[in-house]
């Protein structure tokens, strides 16, 4: 059996976002990767839960 997942695409609102994530984690003097904020912006927008190993 094989899971099947939809599919999120990326918008404005997703890329507004993204941007404020990654300035954020600036000003706090973290770094972001820009394909992490991304994802996240994703997640967040669409009612998501976000799991990740990274620390």
């Amino acid at each position: 059996m094989i899971l099947q997942l939809p599919t999120l695409e990326y918008n404005k609102n997703d890329s507004e976002l993204s941007a404020v994530l990654e300035l954020s984690a600036e000003r706090k003097g973290k770094s972001v990767p820009r394909m992490d904020a991304i994802v996240a912006s994703i997640a967040i927008n669409n009612g998501c839960s976000l799991y990740t190993l990274d620390e």
